[in-house]
């Protein structure tokens, strides 16, 4: 499903004056009746009919309507990264806007519709076989956020409550416990001391690992841990595979394709492809190469049910990681056919020394 935007601006703030502007204009019936009919608070009811009635909306009720109903526009990952917004004047992080097909779509935490964008327009891919009257679903939120935080956010922005703590919700201690791992280990960096910084991590990932948590915010613990092993370079081919491999796990617990799927697997992804470039000859790394194509078929596999299947979408999304890619996929055919060329060698000096003892 593809739904374009009533309206898009940089900011919620400027997202309300605008739709207050334009419900008021005197051209701007249409517009306001879509806004009124948008879902909003039960008791503006009343409300909405004397604005219908009067022609004119109040900018209370508007900033109301406008809260239960924008999205972000999100940007998706480019070769497993968030793009930064460093740029003087760069407002693509804040840009929301106001969809009439987003509006009717609830919030779950396991929702069955993953919510991408292309541009302005917003998309909705199924991500399983739905049953006739079922209800789309979609997750609002980030799926790496705790319970505490879900639930402050949908609450005060979407006046609608939690279904958790389910049972993947890490208990509270759990969470604040790898949190002050985690504060413990930026002092550590700051200190200019890596080495123990590594070591802290690393006992922080293991006390995760053994409380047993399946959280999806645990998934941030994994995932700092691989950039750490990067930054440090101590054997972090090593650590960064099995710590990103852990992360894809936690966050794909709840909803089994998402954006933050999409971005894990393609770290995932670039992890196996730094492990084969760094053993220098990869020609005879046929291990490697196994992993790195058992990657990229996870990679594109998220990145297809969540960006769509088409032809080119994956290199589009991931330009640098196609090329690193394709030059593995070129050698892996070679391998192949080098193989079956030798194989074949050996064959025909076998029927030949066959022939020769005949």
């Amino acid at each position: 499903l593809v739904d374009a935007p009533l309206l898009v601006a940089n900011s919620r703030q400027r997202l309300v004056a605008a739709a207050a502007e334009e419900a008021n204009a005197e051209a701007g019936e249409e517009f306001r009746e879509l806004l009124l009919s948008l879902c909003g608070d039960p008791g503006d009811r009343g409300k909405r009919v004397i604005a219908s009635d009067d022609g004119f909306v109040e900018l209370p009720l508007v900033e109301r309507i406008v809260a239960h109903n924008y999205h972000v526009v999100d940007r998706p990952p480019l070769d497993g990264l968030v793009a930064e917004d460093d740029a003087e004047g760069s407002i693509a992080s804040t840009e929301c806007g106001l969809w009439p097909l987003a509006s009717i779509v609830n919030h779950s935490l396991h929702p069955n519709v993953a919510r991408t964008f292309a541009g302005h327009a917003t998309c909705y891919r199924l991500l399983r076989d739905l049953a006739p009257g079922e209800e789309l679903l979609d997750n609002y939120l980030d799926p790496r956020l705790p319970c505490s935080e879900r639930t402050l956010i949908l609450r005060q922005v979407h006046g609608i409550s939690d279904e958790g703590p389910d049972e993947f919700d890490a208990p509270e201690e759990v969470l604040v416990d790898l949190d002050r791992g985690r504060a413990r280990v930026q002092e550590l960096l700051k200190e200019d001391r890596p080495d123990e910084a590594l070591q802290m991590f690393a006992d922080v990932v293991k006390r995760c690992q053994n409380s047993g948590c399946r959280d999806p915010a645990c998934a941030e613990v994994f995932r700092a841990f691989a950039d750490l092993a990067q930054i440090c370079g101590s054997h972090s081919s090593a650590l960064r595979i099995p710590c990103l491999t852990a992360a894809l796990e936690n966050v794909t617990v709840r909803e089994a394709f998402s954006s933050v799927s999409c971005l894990v697997a393609c770290e995932l992804l670039a992890a196996t492809l730094d492990c084969l470039e760094s053993q220098g000859s990869i020609s005879n790394n046929s291990s490697s190469i196994a992993e790195v194509t058992a990657a990229a078929k996870v990679a594109r596999e998220h990145c297809a049910r969540v960006y769509g299947a088409e032809s080119g979408i994956f290199e589009l999304l991931n330009p640098a990681l196609s090329q690193r890619l394709s030059a593995v996929e070129d050698l892996e055919e070679a391998v192949v056919i080098a193989t079956d060329a030798a194989d074949l060698d050996a064959a025909t000096a076998s029927v030949l020394s066959m022939d020769s003892l005949d």
